[in-house]
């Protein structure tokens, strides 16, 4: 092979890794925070020992939320919640992650009350919901209503669970649904496994991206037979 081959080989291969790289750009990256806890910390009725956990938006439609808790690698799933929305005032960012606790009753973990994710995509925080006998517990203690569900709902039926509003003085009133998150209009074509990022531009990046595979792997060949 001459220099003139290995100079093109190269620059094929530079160009594929470049275009391989960059599909990280059309890509955004979902709202996600490491969850530190030194003592027992019950989220949605799962209780998570002390340990450093990842949790995360399963993107959905819906006005709700799911969200995912594993392991810092993603190997183990602990928990999967349901939130719903928390309003920002429009003049307040979130740029940190910011958690917010009920406090802990006697005999009881401290439980999980709103997550903020960093530079959030649903301009908000998620408020944790939770079953109604633990979420009789939270709003006595807190003194404050707690949004809860009826029952155990499996996880893939806690979107359209029905919810209700826990009162302090540990009445039951009606739940009206919030504004819904943002999320884009293409997490409907995604299948369940490939939800780690959400799509944020059209069908321009990708095909841009083949196009440029294409000429990278022809302007690779033709330097290999030419040497």
């Amino acid at each position: 092979m001459n220099a003139l081959s290995k100079c093109l080989l190269a620059c094929a291969f530079a160009v594929i890794l470049a275009a391989a790289t960059g599909t990280v750009s059309v890509a955004q990256i979902p709202e996600v925070s490491y969850l530190p806890v030194e003592e027992p910390l019950d989220v949605g009725g799962t209780i998570l020992e002390p340990g450093v956990y990842v949790i995360r938006v399963l993107p959905s439609f819906s006005n709700r939320n799911l969200l995912q808790i594993t392991n810092e690698d993603r190997t183990k799933i602990f928990a999967t919640v349901l939130s719903i929305p928390h309003a920002l005032p429009a003049s307040e960012e979130m740029k940190d992650t910011k958690f917010i606790f009920y406090t802990a009753s006697d005999g009881s973990s401290k439980a999980l009350r709103t997550w903020f994710a960093p530079d959030s995509t649903s301009n908000g925080g998620h408020d944790i919901v939770y079953p109604e006998a633990r979420a009789m517990q939270l709003a006595e203690v807190s003194n404050e209503s707690v949004v809860a569900y009826k029952g155990e709902p499996a996880s893939n039926e806690l979107e359209s669970a029905p919810l209700e509003v826990v009162t302090p003085d540990q009445k039951i009133a009606e739940y009206t649904e919030r504004t819904p998150a943002q999320h884009d209009t293409q997490m409907a074509a995604m299948d369940a496994d490939d939800r780690e990022l959400p799509r944020t531009a059209g069908r321009a990046p990708l095909l841009a991206l083949v196009g440029i595979l294409a000429l990278g792997a022809a302007v690779a060949f033709r330097a290999l037979r030419s040497s």
